[in-house]
């Protein structure tokens, strides 16, 4: 009975050197991805808030016709959704949130 134990804790000490073997492959890995994520760079993040702005700006006030999607009355939430960049620059877009609409009827200001 002893030696059965005795070789199942064994076994189940080799099992846990394995898995954190693998474990330490797997973090050195997600290191490497993390570096990787980190240098990459968004040319769209690049632009002056200005610009970036005026852009949100063109697209919520196209033509309804032209680019209408149900989602579209809670554009100006979407575009804050996107990234920290982006929020900063919706949330400091006052002429932006003109456009939200909360309930079932969308009206463009004039």
């Amino acid at each position: 009975m002893a030696s059965g134990l005795r070789s199942r804790f064994g076994a189940v000490e080799q099992r846990i050197a394995a898995l954190e073997s693998e474990m330490v492959l797997l973090r050195n890995e997600r290191e490497d991805i993390l570096g990787e994520l980190r240098a990459v760079v968004y040319p769209v993040l690049t632009l002056p808030d200005e610009i970036t702005s005026e852009i949100f700006l063109q697209y919520v006030n196209s033509s309804p016709q032209e680019n209408f999607r149900p989602w579209r009355p809670l554009c100006p939430m979407r575009l804050a959704s996107v990234c920290r960049s982006w929020r900063a620059v919706a949330l400091s877009t006052c002429r932006l949130w003109t456009y939200l609409s909360i309930g079932d009827r969308y009206t463009y200001p004039s």
